[in-house]
């Protein structure tokens, strides 16, 4: 299993998979794709975590609150694009091209959407990539279930482990109601899709759920 990073050195014929944050579309010809969705208001506080772990580490309004931090990403004084949808993104195929309409690896290079500009017609794209390009889907709250789906489709027996790499504590992560009402908005589009595939995996279906 490649980094995407690797996939360009390698004849295609020995590449059994790729893992990472791999957007939709980066591969073209006899692929299919498997992932992990998390819950979007835990996955955006977890990444502005990590993002304050990184250096430097005088960044704007990383030992403040929650609260002041996402009204600074609301106002636009604060991007990055973890933070922004991004599990719409990877899904609907963001980063995937560069100008060329070409399979896009160097960072810098790739098509990408703009802040805040994610919406419905990428959430329909990214729904509609999951139902003909996703055999296997998961919820990083049951990741052995994600494993067997993996292993009953693909035949490979991979073991997932997580811990939030972010360790910052400079932040009082108390969720405010106003805070949670924002942030609902924001990621109106990654919540929308996370509920689709919390509800494709709940019913249990013989593609995407569990067969008993």
């Amino acid at each position: 299993i490649f980094t995407p990073e690797m996939l360009q050195s390698f004849p295609r014929q020995s590449i059994i998979g790729v893992e990472g944050h791999v957007p939709f579309g980066i591969c073209r010809l006899n692929c299919s794709y498997a992932t992990l969705l998390r819950e979007p208001i835990e996955r955006y506080v977890s990444h502005i975590r990590w993002e304050c772990h990184l250096p430097p580490f005088d960044k704007p309004f990383c030992n403040s609150s929650i609260a002041e931090y996402t009204r600074a990403v609301m106002r636009g004084d604060i991007w990055f694009y973890g933070v922004d949808n991004h599990q719409t993104r990877m899904l609907s195929g963001d980063l995937s091209e560069d100008s060329l309409g070409l399979p896009c690896f160097e960072p810098g290079t790739c098509k990408q959407i703009g802040f805040r500009k994610v919406g419905q017609t990428q959430l329909r794209t990214a729904i509609r990539n999951i139902v003909f390009h996703y055999p296997v889907l998961g919820l990083l709250e049951d990741m052995d279930s994600f494993s067997n789906r993996l292993k009953r489709i693909y035949g490979y027996s991979i073991k997932f482990r997580h811990r939030n790499k972010g360790t910052f504590s400079g932040m009082d992560l108390n969720l405010t109601a106003e805070t949670y009402k924002d942030l609902q908005s924001f990621l109106a589009p990654d919540l929308a899709l996370y509920r689709f595939v919390r509800c494709i995996l709940d019913a249990k279906g013989p593609r995407f759920g569990t067969i008993r």
